[in-house]
This record gives structure tokens, sequence and C-alpha cells, in this order.
């Protein structure tokens, strides 16, 4: 009640914070500084009526005051000017908005998730964090919850992981579930820098939102489904990676019907030569079949790898395009080939035929699966056997 009555004067003086005239703008800006250091001295849960407090049966409020802070554009100005009346008048404001900006019920419980990587940054773990906005996330919120999340991460391997951080970065900023990550080291690193703003109280419901889990063991059945059906959206499709794909395409392949290759990488992000040279081979037989056909390879070679290439072949990774352009040009491609790792997964959501190859060595019977055609000319193999990925080329068409 006190709060809905705290925000009527916000609300009626928010329109005021840039009035040219000073008489005006002044008050209306000590009455919203007013308001939103009041909110911030209220208690933050009520109890409901006829609830003991004791029992702790609590309702959450919505921050709405926050909600208006950040979601006004006068506010912004008047805080970004060069006038904001003298230079402690402007540093209690900022205090107090970053405050409001980290209180714990500016963004609703449950969240911020912590994760754990107990393996090197790899190709693997990249697509693990899609398969875990896809399949693990949505049975840690209500059901219909389709509202970004913020990830704490928690490297274990420092010296194995750091290079490729940037593609870790790169990749989450792609899905769509994710608003924002952090990355640390251990849980002391992580827990270091919050108390400045957030209580302890805070910090241990953010740590335990939906508990710690570990992107290096995501549940098996979870990763055999992705490897025999895909996966289901979650990436976006950045409008200037399009463009970007599209003006490399018109320069490189000019008139060829193009088809995205996803091969295995090595710790480093680079591809192996004996990966590279078998499904170079593949890609030969299938340009036979369709001189018109032109392929990209979405991975990196090491230099001790280059050499003069076909004009139907080209790596873009190394003509300019960054990684989260690789990831719209196999969502832009007319096909797919290769693994499905987080290129694979990106174009087989976007609806992309191709042949789809396990990134993983499964277990036995996983790797005797017969391949599996979709109607929409989706062929998902079910194994690493090169005998099957053979034959699944053999019927494919683009």
């Amino acid at each position: 009640m006190i709060r809905q009555l705290l925000l009527r004067p916000y609300l009626l003086a928010e329109p005021w914070l840039r009035h040219p005239y000073w008489l005006v703008r002044r008050p209306a800006q000590v009455v919203a500084l007013a308001v939103a250091a009041a909110w911030l001295v209220l208690p933050r849960r009520e109890t409901g009526k006829g609830e003991p407090s004791e029992r702790g049966r609590v309702r959450e409020r919505r921050d709405e005051l926050a909600e208006q802070l950040s979601s006004s554009p006068r506010l912004r100005e008047f805080l970004h000017g060069s006038a904001i009346a003298t230079p402690i008048v402007g540093r209690i404001w900022r205090a107090v908005l970053l405050r409001l900006a980290v209180h714990a019920e500016t963004r609703e419980q449950g969240r911020s998730f912590a994760l754990r990587l107990s393996r090197p940054l790899d190709q693997t773990a990249l697509r693990n964090l899609l398969v875990w906005q896809n399949h693990v996330l949505p049975s840690a919120l209500p059901p219909d919850d389709d509202l970004p999340v913020d990830i704490t991460l928690m490297l274990t391997n420092r010296s194995e992981s750091e290079a490729r951080l940037f593609d870790l970065f790169s990749t989450a900023l792609m899905l769509e579930r994710i608003r924002s990550v952090a990355v640390f080291w251990d849980e002391e690193s992580a827990a270091g820098p919050a108390p400045v703003l957030a209580s302890e109280r805070e910090l241990l419901g953010r740590r335990t939102a939906a508990g710690v889990g570990d992107l290096a063991n995501l549940p098996s059945d979870t990763t055999r489904e992705v490897e025999l059906h895909g996966s289901r959206g979650g990436v976006k499709l950045l409008p200037l990676g399009r463009k970007y794909v599209n003006d490399f395409l018109k320069v490189a392949l000019p008139g060829r019907i193009v088809i995205a290759v996803g091969l295995r990488e090595r710790e480093d992000g680079t591809v192996a030569s004996e990966e590279l040279e078998f499904w170079l081979d593949l890609l030969d037989k299938l340009y036979a079949r369709n001189p018109r056909a032109g392929f990209v390879v979405l991975n990196c070679l090491p230099p001790s790898q280059w050499r003069e290439w076909p004009a139907h072949l080209r790596f873009p990774r190394h003509q300019g395009l960054t990684l989260q352009d690789a990831i719209c040009l196999a969502q832009f491609a007319a096909g797919y080939l290769g693994v499905l790792d987080i290129f694979g997964l990106a174009a087989h959501s976007a609806g992309r035929p191709g042949l789809y190859v396990p990134l993983e060595v499964g277990e036995p019977s996983y790797q005797d699966a017969s391949p599996v055609t979709s109607k929409d000319r989706r062929i998902m193999v079910g194994s690493r056997d090169k005998p099957n990925i053979e034959a699944a080329l053999a019927r494919l068409v683009f």
C-alpha cells in the first residue's frame, strides 16, 4: 500500500525532470530522488494478512519503481547531462539508482543461475550452453515463462579456457534466453564483488536459485535426444550478421548453392587434419553430383593446414567473418553438413536441410543407430561411423 502511494508522486514528477525552467524541473528532481530513497528503506517483503511472520510465508512484490526508472528516457537524459546540480547530488542520484538496479526484487525470483564448467571451454561446452538453455532451463522455471535470465559461469580450467572466452561471450549473446553472462574462476571470486551492492541474503538466493549445474555433465538422455533429433530454436539471427553473410557470399561464391559445413574441433578451436581430410573427400563427391554447389567451412584451420583451395570451397572465419557471423551463416545457408555443435544446432533449428552428425562418440548402442531421415530433408545420423555418414550423404538432396 505504501509503495503504491509513493509511486504516484514519482509518476507525476517524471514528465518534468527535463523541463526548460529550473523552477519546474528542480522540484520534480527532488521529488523523484526522495521517492527513490524512501523506496529503498521500506521493507522488501510484506507478510499476508493472517499469515504468521515466523513461518516465512511471504508474498513477493515486483519493484514497480525500478521498472519505471529503467524505462524513463527523461531520467536517462537528466543523469547523462552535463549540469546535474552539483557533483555531490550527482553521486547521490547514481548511488541510489545503482542500488535500485541490484535490488533483490528488481528481477523475479529465480532469474539468476549459477553454472560450472569442469572441462576446458571447447566446442562441446559451447554446444552444451545452448542445450542447457533449451532443455534444462525450462524445467527450472514456471510454465510459459520465456523471459531472459542471467548466468554466472564458474570455469575450473583457467589456462585451457582463457583462449576461447571471446567465443563463449559471442555464443551466449546470440542465445535468446540469456540476458547476461558473468565469468569467474571459482565461487569465492564470484561472490567477492557483489556484496558492495547486494546483501548476503540476496547473494545466497542467486547462487542457489536453481542449484549449480555443470555444463560438462548434462543429462545423458538430454544430449542423446539432441544428437538424434536436434533442438528447438533458441538462437537469434542477427540483422547485421545476415547482412555481412550476404555480402560475403556475393563476393566469395556468386551464383552457387551455398552449403555450410561444421567439423569437429580440437580444444584450441581448430579442425584436426584427419577430420578435415575425411570431409573434404565427401565434399568433392557431393560437388561432382552438383557442380553448382559451394561450401563454406565454418571452423578455423591451423596455419599448417592451409593450401590452395578450389573455387567452390571457402573458409569465412579466415576471410573476415566472426563467430557470430558464422552462426548466422549456418542459419542462412541453403543447407548444412557436419556435426551438431553450435553451428549444427543453429542450422537445424532454422530448418536447413542437410546431414547432421553427433558431435561426441556415444554409447555402443547409440553408435550403431541407423540414420534417421525426416520429411524436411534433415538427415540425422545416429553415429559417427564413417560408412553410415557416407551412406546418408548418398541419399542427400538439396
